[in-house]
Order: structure tokens, then sequence, then C-alpha cells
């Protein structure tokens, strides 16, 4: 399939901007279905005087990681006819993203670049899209 992709993403949602070589453009948006990092201000009696406290941090954190990886899949799954792949967005996710899609050995040399950008509205991201590999 001859098409190049943007990839704009993070922890709540991705957008893939799909361009294809007689100009259509293409936008889908995935959400995720990760919850969302709450920090605990200390810890928390039970009701019962011998019964297990609350969910530990552990298993919250691992919940997570698990969320994001089946996130990551579906965005993945998506993206994986691209003949070229631009990853960029804020925080870590682009590069959690990276790292999942260079384990898949038929995406590692898709990706051209991962960049920091800020949130961005749908028409922003189609042209940065289209400046970064120089399409009208």
């Amino acid at each position: 399939m001859n098409h190049y992709v943007g990839l704009w993403v993070d922890h709540v949602k991705a957008f893939i901007v799909a361009l294809k070589l007689d100009g259509e453009v293409v936008l889908k948006t995935i959400e995720s279905d990760v919850e969302p990092l709450i920090k605990s201000t200390g810890g928390e009696r039970t009701k019962t005087p011998y019964g297990k406290g609350s969910v530990s941090q552990e298993k919250t954190q691992s919940r997570r990681q698990h969320q994001l990886k089946e996130f990551y899949d579906k965005i993945i799954k998506q993206v994986s006819k691209a003949e070229k792949i631009y990853l960029f967005g804020p925080g870590s996710a682009k590069k959690e993203l990276n790292h999942e899609m260079q384990k898949v050995t038929a995406l590692a040399p898709k990706i051209a670049a991962v960049d920091t950008s800020d949130k961005m509205t749908e028409p922003q991201m189609i042209a940065k899209v289209r400046n970064f590999y120089r399409l009208k």
C-alpha cells in the first residue's frame, strides 16, 4: 500500500493521519482504555479489623501497563501496512510506542522519525505530517 502515516499519540488517544500518494487524507482516532494515573496521598484503612487493604500500587501499575500494551497493539495493527511512519506527540507515549514497534521486525525500518510536539488540532496534525513528508 502506498501511503505515509503520521501518528500523534498520548496515553489517552491516538490520531492516525494517512496520506496517500494521490493526495487523499484519512484521519482516524483510536481511544485508549487506560486508567488515569492516580497518586495516592497515603494509606487507607479497611472497615474490617483484619481485612485486606485497598488495591496495591503494584497491581494498579501492572494493570495500567497491560492496558497500554493493548492500546499500542491496536495502533500497530492499524499502521502495519504503511510505507513510512512518523511518530509525534507530547509525553512519553510516543517513545513507548516506538519501543513496541521496534519489536515488530517488519515495522522497525518503517519508522521515519520520533518528534516531540504539543497538543494539536486535526488540521495542524495533517499540516505537520504533510510538511514532514513534503507533500501538498
